[in-house]
């Protein structure tokens, strides 16, 4: 016979086996940081984005083309790693493992 364990959000006792609490809807699985997805990171990543590329025009304009095509390349691969974003999320979440969380 399985014990009962207690939700660590709201203290209610539920079932050891449970998934969801039925008193705040906590969730025990799999969640991701909410840091990591939250729109001021990604607000912060397309500002860089997009410093980036203004530098690289400026300074393409102005025929230093070495520096622009430089950065350009850079410009190509963080846009490149901002595309794998989601995957690096879900190996981080599988990473650390289940554990107990709620939406926000």
């Amino acid at each position: 016979m399985a014990t009962n364990t207690e939700c660590p959000f709201c203290r209610n006792a539920i079932a050891a086996q449970a998934t969801v609490c039925g008193n705040c809807n906590a969730f025990y699985g799999y969640s991701t940081d909410e840091s990591m997805t939250e729109p001021r990171t990604l607000l912060r990543t397309v500002a860089i984005l997009w410093g980036i590329t203004a530098v690289s025009l400026v300074l393409y304009s102005t025929n230093r083309s070495n520096v622009a095509i430089t950065l350009f390349g850079l410009l190509g691969l963080l846009t490149g790693l901002m595309g794998f974003r989601p995957f690096f999320i879900a190996a981080i979440a599988l990473m650390r493992g289940k554990k107990w969380w709620r939406r926000h």
